[in-house]
Formats: structure tokens, sequence, C-alpha cells
């Protein structure tokens, strides 16, 4: 066992005695783009016109990822020749998406926008440093510079001065190659379990399309539906438009909120965000309103059995419904709200709302929008198909069991992911102070 001695930081504890513990600056220096040679999008071009110019959207779980990519002219990539970017190097975000990171590994010309620095002038293994880096070493000091307001941001100062364990060049190239093999086996389990989560979505997709469209007795006789996005129906089963079975509502544009009229405590203002997974949270990431905003708009007052469903931007189309209300809430603009009336059963409209007919349905929507919009006039034109009151019943208590099940396994698979995630970050702590010899 190596003998060890104390770092003098809390948040690494003891390190080897032989390690040092160093600012990064020591082994690396790292360059931005300078404010004066940014860019604006007259400057981007198409692809083949000029090199990648990165994003952090091209860092996904700290790899690199050029599914998408921006492009930049060739004038302002030799502009900046301190920060082109070469295979191997290291590139970090220090605005928005602070902290993320990955180690460049294509070999397509590439340059970095505002939000990045790339390390130069490496003197330590470029893999270690990327350890470090994503570590909680670097990222509990990352959480202590982080400048506030609208969006987070880190100096370049800053960023050099952080502290991190540095062996000698064999240990880390050691280090690097250990935790390159057990980082490389926990993302090939976690990859599995996400393949499995993503078939058992699909599969409960598939069962409650196929329920809400064709019920649960496959030996009935069918009718054409006479809607263009739906085949066959049952033969007792009607279509009826939205407008002709429920009350359709939001916020209306002038009773709008700002976020400086949110208080520390009062009526929850539901958004966008609040539907996780098809279900509403009324925990995490909570608005609340004075009462005087929550009675003027009477008619958004939530009540149990109402539906959610997302009208503007990239979530449109989301939905939940409100099965327990814990306090008395509302909603924001982008949300509409949805009463069933005694024709259809609200928990049949909601699971009707996560089925791909309607979702495709969302998307001729969303085809040729910049900023996708559901226009209540159009939710209320929508044409859905309406099985009889008893059968409406057995279709729910049919999918709240099947769904029910598969909703448990998806949870198993994405805690299991979750551990593993944990696992890997704790690993990779664990290796680069030195507490675990490799």
């Amino acid at each position: 066992m190596k003998e060890m001695k104390d770092s003098g930081l809390d948040w690494i504890g003891a390190i080897p005695v032989n390690w040092n513990i160093v600012p990064i600056k020591t082994v690396a220096t790292c360059f931005g783009r300078i404010g004066f040679r940014g860019y604006t999008t007259e400057d981007l071009v198409d692809e083949g016109d000029g090199p990648i110019t990165l994003s952090p959207t091209n860092i996904v779980d700290s790899k690199i990822n050029l599914n998408k990519c921006s492009y930049l002219s060739w004038e302002k990539y030799y502009e900046s020749p301190e920060i082109m970017v070469y295979p191997q190097d290291i590139i970090f975000v220090k605005t928005a998406s602070v902290g993320k990171c990955a180690i460049y590994d294509s070999k397509e010309l590439a340059t970095i926008n505002p939000q990045f620095v790339v390390f130069k002038d490496l003197k330590c293994n470029n893999r270690f440093l990327f350890y470090c880096l994503i570590s909680d070493i670097v990222q509990g000091q990352i959480g202590l510079n982080n400048i506030g307001g609208v969006i987070s941001t880190i100096t370049q100062k800053n960023i050099l001065n952080y502290k991190i364990c540095i062996p000698s060049l064999n240990e880390q190239l050691r280090i690097a190659d250990y935790l390159d093999l057990k980082c490389s086996q926990i993302d090939s389990i976690i990859s599995k379990q996400e393949a499995i989560i993503e078939k058992l979505k699909e599969y409960k997709l598939s069962v409650i399309t196929e329920t809400v469209t064709k019920g649960v007795n496959s030996n009935v006789e069918m009718k054409d539906s006479g809607v263009e996005w739906i085949s066959d129906i049952p033969i007792d089963w009607d279509e009826i438009k939205l407008k002709n079975c429920s009350y359709i509502r939001a916020r209306l544009g002038w009773k709008g909120l700002k976020a400086d009229e949110y208080v520390e405590e009062g009526y929850p203002l539901l958004s966008a965000f609040n539907i996780v997974n098809s279900k509403i949270d009324f925990e995490n990431n909570i608005n609340f309103i004075n009462q005087e905003r929550y009675d003027e708009s009477p008619e958004i007052k939530l009540s149990e059995g109402d539906i959610l469903l997302v009208k503007d931007g990239a979530g449109i189309g989301k939905c939940g419904i409100v099965e327990n209300l814990p306090v008395p809430s509302t909603t924001n603009g982008s949300l509409a709200v949805i009463t069933t009336d005694m024709k259809i059963e609200s928990k049949f409209l909601y699971y009707y709302f996560l089925s791909s007919v309607f979702q495709r349905y969302i998307d001729r929507i969303k085809d040729g929008m910049g900023v996708p919009h559901l226009f209540q006039s159009d939710l209320r034109e929508i044409t859905i198909v309406l099985p009889p009151s008893d059968e409406q019943q057995l279709i729910i208590k049919y999918l709240d069991e099947k769904v029910d099940k598969v909703d448990v396994k998806i949870e198993l698979a994405t805690s299991m992911i979750g551990k593993l995630n944990e696992y890997k970050k704790s690993l990779i702590y664990e290796v680069v102070t030195g507490k675990m010899e490799v």
C-alpha cells in the first residue's frame, strides 16, 4: 500500500507522498476565442465550405459527437491559429454548459466557438488531464467559481488556477490506460441498458397506440375511420372533434408572468419543464405566484383529471394528467389545459395524446415552423376516435396495468444507469487522487 500524505485541500484529502498538488497552469495553457475575433451567423458556411466550429452540443457524455455541426469560413478559421483544434486536444466549456469536456478524436479540421477553451502546450498526459477535468476535483472547484446571472460562466484565469493531483508521467499513463479500459466497460453496460429502455419505450408506445385505436378485443368487426392518419377502427366507435368533447384553454397573453413576479411561497405555476416522462412533477423546477395572480385566471386553476399539453417550443405535444393535485396550482403560457366532458374519460384522452397517432399529427404541425406552436384553434379541430364509455373504462384499466409494468422495468434500467454513472464518477476520483492503486 502506498504511503499517503495530507494534500492540504479538503475536497482532495490524502494523496500519495510522491504526488504533488499543482494548478493546471503548471501543466497546460488554455486559449479561448478573443472577443474581437468573435463571429456572427454571417461567418457561418455550408458543410464542405469551411472547418467545423465546435459548440457544447458537440460534447455528449464527455465524448465528441459530430452528428450535427456548424461550419466557419476559412478566413475566420485562419484568423485565430491558437484555437485550431487538433486530434487529442482537450476542449472545455466555460460558458453556459460549464465544465463539459472532451478529447477531440476526429481528423476533421476544427476550431471552437466563444463558449470553449482548448488546452495546449501540455506537460502531462492529455488523457490523465481529461480525467482530472471531469472528476469531482475540478468539477467541484467550478461550482465555487461559477459566475451567476442568466448564463453561467467561468474565466480562463480560474480554469488555469484549478488544483489537480500530479504523479509521474509513467503513472499518469498507467492511470489513463486503466480508466480508459474501466470507463469503456462501464459505458458498454450503460449503452446496453439505454438500448433496453428504448425498446421498452417503443413497446409501450405501440401498445398504447394499438389499444386507443383498436380496443382490447381483436375479434370485433372493423370500419374505415375516415381519418387520414388513422386506419380501421371498431365498428361501434365514433369520431369526434376535440372541441365537442372537452374544454380547452390556456393563460391569456396579456396575463403572462415575468420572472420578477415569482415569489418564494405561493401557488405553483406549472410549465413544460414540469412534465417529465408523461407525468406532472409538482416538486422540482417549480415557480410560485401570489394569490392575486392566481385568482385573476380562474379558468386555468387546475382540477384532478385535467390534462396539460405542451403547446409551445421544442417539447410541443408532451402531456401529463393531474391524477392527484397536492396543492392549488395553475399554469404558464406554454401549456394548454384540457378538461373532458361526459363523452370521454380524461385518462383515455391522455393515453390518446401519448399515442403515435396524435404525435404524428404534432409532427405535421411542427414541419416548417421555426419555433413550433400548437394553436388552440388547431387543437380544437383535431379528430379523435371515441369508443363507447364502457370500453373506454376497459381500455384505461388494460393500459394502466400494461404501462405500469413497462414503467417499472424502465425505472429499474434507469436506476442501474444512475448507479453505474455514480460508480464511474467515484472510480475516476479515487484513481486520479491516488487513493486507489492501479
